[in-house]
C-alpha cells in the first residue's frame, strides 16, 4: 500500500530511478497505477537536480539520523528500499567537514561511487549524498554495514583530493 489517502485531490509525481552497475546496460519500465477516481497521467520533463533533491529530503525526512559532530549529520535511509542511502549535512558556518565511510563488511550490492569506500570533504554550509547502495541481484540477500570517521577543520587541505573517488560531473548546491 502506498499510504496514499484516495479520497484526497492533488499531484502525484513518480519518479523512477536506476542506477546501473555499467553504462551499457539500460532498465526499461512500466509504471501501473489503479486508482478508484478519474485521473490524468502524462510524462514530463522535471527541472534539473529534482533527483538528488528528492532524496535528500526523503532521507532526511524518514532516514536514521545521527549527529557526528558538532553542526554536521549523518542520515541512512534503509527502509523501504532495497540498499541505503547515505546523506552528510554540513551546518558549520566557518568549517570543512570531512567524511569517511568504509562498507567493509558488504556483499551483493552495488554503489554509485564505483567503491564502497569513500572520503569527502564538505564545504561549511553544504550537504551532499556520499552513497548509493543498491542490491546488485535481486535473487540474493544483501548485506550492507558501514562505519565513518569524522573530522571538523578550518580550511580543506589543498594536497588531498575533495572527493575519494571523484565525483563526475557537476556538483548540486542547494
Amino acid at each position: 500500500s502506498s499510504g496514499i489517502n484516495s479520497t484526497s485531490t492533488g499531484h502525484l509525481h513518480v519518479l523512477p530511478m536506476s542506477f546501473l552497475s555499467s553504462d551499457s546496460e539500460r532498465i526499461a519500465y512500466t509504471i501501473a497505477c489503479f486508482v478508484d477516481k478519474n485521473c490524468c497521467v502524462w510524462q514530463g520533463t522535471s527541472r534539473p537536480n529534482l533527483i538528488p533533491d528528492v532524496l535528500y529530503k526523503v532521507t532526511v525526512a524518514r532516514g536514521e539520523h545521527r549527529d557526528a559532530l558538532e553542526g554536521c549529520s549523518v542520515y541512512q535511509l534503509n527502509r523501504k528500499v532495497a540498499g541505503v542511502i547515505m546523506v552528510v549535512e554540513n551546518r558549520n558556518p566557518n568549517r570543512w567537514f570531512r567524511i569517511s565511510c568504509d562498507s567493509y563488511n558488504t556483499s551483493n550490492v552495488v554503489s554509485t561511487r564505483g567503491q564502497i569506500t569513500t572520503c569527502d570533504w564538505l564545504p561549511p554550509l553544504s550537504r551532499m549524498i556520499i552513497m548509493i547502495l543498491t542490491q546488485l541481484d535481486e535473487t540474493c540477500g544483501f548485506k550492507i554495514q558501514s562505519s565513518y570517521k569524522f573530522n571538523l577543520v578550518s580550511e580543506c587541505p589543498v594536497e588531498e583530493p575533495r572527493h575519494k573517488p571523484a565525483i563526475e560531473g557537476s556538483i548540486h548546491r542547494a
